[in-house]
């Protein structure tokens, strides 16, 4: 059963399906707002499908099958992109690369940074790395509670399915080069 608060969050926020989005005249703005919005996008999707979802940045370059990475992820309830050895949103849970299954320690999770994103977009208090803060801030209030989902944390160093643009730009290995 979809989380009824989540759902209306989804709804009522002004992300585009199909029709116009925001007005991107502030570039910082639309890309913090699609940076944001995918979370809510990737709840509604994962409850109208019930089926294993990923979510990829734009900047990525696959270079690998997926179908290894999901078999591995059977009887999880996500697997989330993790830089080892530091803590923090966006080293703890690392938005580039996730994965859900359809499970209800998944959904429970997913609903939550929903709704966070969410009252972020209503509140008219979207800042940058929003995105991030909303996955290590989700997982770490269902921690507490005991509740928190299983999550497989995929090494970002170690990660083969895929190459991030940005890294290179942020002096990390793995990155690539444009131009």
């Amino acid at each position: 059963m979809p989380d009824r608060k989540a759902m209306r969050a989804c709804r009522s926020t002004s992300a585009p399906r199909g029709g116009p989005g925001p007005d991107c005249a502030d570039k910082q703005f639309a890309k913090t707002y699609y940076a944001c919005i995918r979370f809510l996008r990737l709840y509604e999707l994962l409850e109208a499908y019930q089926r294993p979802i990923m979510q990829i940045d734009v900047d990525s370059v696959v270079r690998r099958d997926f179908h290894e990475l999901f078999h591995r992820l059977q009887g999880r309830d996500a697997g989330i992109l993790n830089v080892m050895g530091r803590r923090g949103p966006f080293r703890d849970f690392h938005a580039a690369y996730i994965a859900f299954n359809p499970s209800p320690g998944a959904k429970d999770y997913l609903s939550l940074v929903a709704r966070y994103v969410a009252a972020f977009i209503q509140g008219d208090a979207l800042t940058w790395m929003v995105d991030q803060s909303a996955l290590f801030s989700a997982y770490d209030y269902l921690d507490k509670r005991g509740e928190a989902p299983d999550i497989e944390r995929l090494d970002i160093d170690r990660f083969k399915h895929c190459d991030f643009i940005a890294r290179h730009y942020f002096g990390m290995p793995g990155g690539i080069a444009l131009g």
